[in-house]
């Protein structure tokens, strides 16, 4: 499915354009004071390779359809890549095609794609950089193309509007944030490892980086369920979300989370809406990184 279709490119005349369309003016003005036949024969060629790259130019950038998909996820002030397929419709190759993103909250750089060939697809990816957490808009793609001989650029925007979940910045320091030590309460102190003593909690979803040898088989027919055990040995901390909190509190939560699930560590989350018990693995992490994602922004 290809959404996203090129419609009425505009057109700007590049500083090379407007030198060479100067220099043909000059060139045209002495051709006829001089009367030479020479003259006019490299004018009319001159001029003729301008119409050419015009039409040239207009045809390259036409009958171009974009599907945009995203590619992982995607953290405050990190990179992420968005994935592009093109899709030429026409019967001719597309050349030297630049495009960018466009949004209001993320910093975006631009792909080239130098060739597509005629009824084919080229696949790509675009780097964004998001500057916020939270749900963040797309809102059109920039697609130029200065081909054949850059006299001109010709550009036109597509329409997206498509919203990406940002998640807090986990590369931030641990600041204002506190651990709930809980000794006995159920699944407050869940473990993701058994055998070293505890009771039988129940089931939860396996997440990725959890331990085969504790997935409950009879129970995993639709969905992969893992044995979860209470463990004096290995307790889960509990991360508690401050009643005064802001954007940095909730980076540093997330760097905290990120740090302890990958030592192996159980974590969860107390927030004022919903508390996720501790749990191991990046399944657990994405779940918190979530929560933290969806929190309303403070005026």
């Amino acid at each position: 499915m290809f959404p996203y279709k090129v419609r009425r490119p505009r057109v700007h005349i590049t500083k090379f354009g407007i030198l060479f369309t100067l220099g043909i003016l000059l060139f045209g003005v002495a051709t006829v004071n001089s009367s030479n036949n020479l003259l006019y024969i490299i004018l009319a060629f001159v001029l003729s390779l301008m119409i050419l790259s015009g039409l040239t130019s207009s045809i390259n950038i036409q009958f171009i359809e974009i599907e945009i998909r995203p590619s992982g996820f995607y953290f405050k002030n990190h990179k992420g890549l968005l994935t592009l397929r093109i899709k030429n419709a026409s019967f001719l190759p597309k050349f030297a095609l630049q495009i960018r993103a466009n949004g209001n909250f993320f910093r975006s750089g631009s792909v080239f794609v130098g060739f597509v060939s005629r009824k084919h697809n080229a696949q790509t990816q675009l780097e964004i950089t998001p500057i916020r957490r939270g749900s963040v808009s797309l809102e059109s793609l920039t697609i130029s193309s200065f081909f054949p001989f850059g006299f001109t650029e010709r550009q036109y925007k597509i329409n997206v509007d498509m919203e990406i979940m940002v998640f807090p910045d986990i590369n931030s320091t641990n600041t204002g944030v506190q651990f709930e030590r809980k000794k006995s309460e159920g699944a407050g102190v869940l473990s993701w490892k058994t055998g070293r003593g505890g009771d039988f909690q129940g089931l939860s979803e396996y997440s990725f980086g959890e331990s085969l040898y504790h997935i409950h088989w009879r129970k995993s027919y639709d969905q992969i369920y893992t044995k979860k055990y209470g463990d004096e040995m290995r307790k889960g901390r509990m991360i508690v979300l401050p009643q005064k909190w802001n954007e940095n509190t909730l980076d540093s939560i997330a760097t905290m989370v990120n740090n302890l699930i990958k030592n192996g560590k159980s974590v969860g989350i107390k927030t004022p809406d919903i508390t996720i018990y501790p749990s191991a693995g990046m399944g657990q992490a994405y779940r918190i990184y979530a929560q933290l994602a969806s929190l309303p922004f403070k005026s």
